[in-house]
């Protein structure tokens, strides 16, 4: 079979890897640094913060190679999983935000909660649409065929 861009490359996954990576690094930087490493100085947050954000275009930017690189089928998958965590995501979120607000909970309202629920709904609605195509999971990578996918 042809390596067209019917399948996901392993330089395409490599890419989003390593720019995810470098991200977390960045991020944990500018959310550790200015206590552990540097003692508050704003020039020195903000150009970490900086650092960050631009990291975050080049994960933005591997993301949509990734995506592009991905068949029809594959991307639908991944279009119904970012549908379901975008979905959780805001409907939980404000749920959550206005039980905190009419102090209906004692408990703050926490960002970093609602990433990780978006997160784990994003992969197991992406496991579950796999598995619903007669994919296998866990796999590396997947290669259309004529009568479907085969991995690689």
């Amino acid at each position: 079979m042809n390596k067209s861009k019917n399948y996901t490359s392993p330089e395409k996954v490599k890419r989003l890897a390593v720019s995810t990576t470098i991200w977390l690094i960045t991020m944990a930087f500018a959310a550790f640094g200015p206590t552990l490493l540097w003692d508050n100085q704003t020039s020195i947050t903000l150009l970490a913060i900086a650092l960050n954000l631009l990291a975050g275009l080049f994960v933005i930017k591997s993301n949509l190679q990734h995506w592009n690189s991905l068949d029809e089928m594959m991307q639908r998958v991944h279009l119904n999983a970012m549908g379901i965590a975008l979905g959780l995501g805001i409907v939980g979120g404000l749920s959550f935000s206005l039980l905190e607000t009419s102090d209906s909970i004692q408990t703050e309202f926490d960002l970093s909660f609602m990433v990780i629920i978006m997160a784990l709904s994003y992969f197991i609605s992406t496991m579950v649409g796999m598995k619903r195509l007669g994919l296998k999971t866990g796999s590396k990578f997947y290669e259309p065929t004529e009568a479907g996918h085969k991995m690689i």
